[in-house]
């Protein structure tokens, strides 16, 4: 059941895509209709928000529990959207924006398992809400109602192979056709009725997000598999690039980052991270270095640099969480900075919002120049329930929208914060 205490309130935004309507909210105001935003590369131009707001302490609007998991926030219009789990039960809801208070919800029978819940953030597209599942469970709902418009199990239906730890993609889009990564490199559907358009080898796939590029006139998906990394061309399928990316675990999670004709790939338990060349459909290495091993959270592409979080979870000799500022095509290191243990960010404004597993957000300038901070807070220090709060692990990447950030922990405690 959602629990929402909402602590700091301010009513009503109706905001509309590039237009703030609300005095002292964001002067550019989108939506984040998805996995990693308006474009799907954790950039926003959102702008307005003030990075002072989170001192001296963070201005909690409210916080709600909406079930274990990792899944992100969704937001359109004034509804946001998530989904967690409890007793092998997933749990997709819709809530308001501006006071956490529950629109509509579905539950739907799901079998966890470690590290329980789903992973995948809801896709809004054409007044529809597209879902995924760890298992394989792929739902469209009505945004407004919560009315399942159509379902698919992927394990029956496609033969579907989830990897060790469950399904972890996100459900990405181009026009009316939705892309997962299921399968050795990929599975196409129709988003009005689920048809699948086309899939690939039945094989285990990786936990990354595919990614879409352009190529010699064409929409192209990159799709880190669990150890491969492919080229594939979006409207059939058919594969146009494969590139060897063994890892000690098979866990390939952060999603590639293509720029310029080349791809970026990072993981831990591997060789590290790479700049490949995948001119003429002929992938070839620019550089490989031990620089910035990304475990859960993806690096963010911005002005040709490269920021993302070394290390593992733990606290071992990787570090285990050095935010670092990369060379794109070059793999030189710019420079670093200490946060602790894991974290994730995306960059809004030419600012980096960055969210570590504790649950403290750092906001500083996204520059090679160096690491600049402008604020810092601790957002559950507000909370009533703290032990339950500090017990959770914030892998989730935060959300920044509409001067509004939206954290998730583990445990299914949604934080959202006024930098208004």
């Amino acid at each position: 059941m959602l629990k929402v205490g909402c602590i700091y309130g301010i009513s009503g935004l109706l905001c509309i895509v590039g237009i703030g309507s609300v005095a002292g909210a964001a002067d550019v105001a989108f939506d984040w209709p998805g996995f990693r935003g308006p474009h799907g590369d954790s950039v926003t131009q959102e702008s307005g928000w003030k990075p002072a707001a989170l001192a001296p302490s963070p201005k909690i609007q409210w916080r709600v529990e909406v079930g274990e998991g990792y899944s992100g926030s969704c937001i359109s219009g004034p509804h946001l959207y998530t989904m967690g789990a409890h007793d092998d039960t997933d749990t997709v809801c819709c809530l308001d924006v501006e006071t956490g208070k529950e629109i509509w919800r579905y539950d739907y029978s799901c079998q966890t398992g470690p590290y329980p819940g789903p992973r995948a953030t809801p896709l809004f597209l054409n007044g529809s809400i597209h879902t995924v599942s760890r298992n394989g469970q792929v739902f469209c709902f009505d945004a407004a109602t919560g009315k399942v418009k159509w379902q698919r199990d992927l394990i029956k239906d496609a033969n579907a192979k989830p990897p060790t730890w469950g399904l972890g993609t996100s459900i990405i889009h181009d026009g009316d056709t939705l892309f997962l990564n299921v399968g050795q490199y990929g599975l196409a559907m129709h988003a009005t009725d689920g048809q699948i358009l086309w899939q690939s080898p039945k094989e285990r796939c990786g936990y990354a997000s595919p990614v879409l590029y352009d190529a010699d006139g064409q929409r192209c998906l990159i799709f880190f598999g669990q150890n491969t990394c492919y080229g594939v061309k979006a409207q059939s399928g058919s594969l146009l690039w494969s590139y060897p990316w063994h890892t000690g675990q098979d866990e390939n999670t952060a999603d590639p980052v293509f720029w310029r004709g080349h791809v970026f790939i990072s993981s831990v338990y591997s060789n590290g991270s790479s700049v490949i060349n995948i001119a003429n459909n002929k992938p070839a290495e620019v550089w490989l270095n031990q620089q910035l091993l990304n475990k859960f959270a993806t690096s963010v592409l911005f002005g040709g640099h490269l920021y993302g979080v070394h290390g593992n979870t733990g606290n071992g000799d990787d570090g285990g969480g050095i935010l670092r500022c990369l060379d794109f095509m070059t793999g030189t290191t710019i420079w670093e900075h200490a946060l602790g243990r894991i974290a994730s960010l995306i960059i809004a404004d030419g600012k980096l919002v960055i969210l570590t597993e504790a649950g403290k957000l750092h906001i500083a300038m996204a520059s090679p120049d160096g690491y600049h901070e402008l604020a810092q807070g601790i957002i559950f220090s507000a909370l009533v329930d703290r032990e339950k709060t500090t017990k959770g692990k914030f892998w989730t990447p935060p959300v920044l929208c509409r001067g509004l950030v939206f954290c998730r922990n583990d445990q299914g405690v949604l934080i959202c914060v006024s930098l208004r």
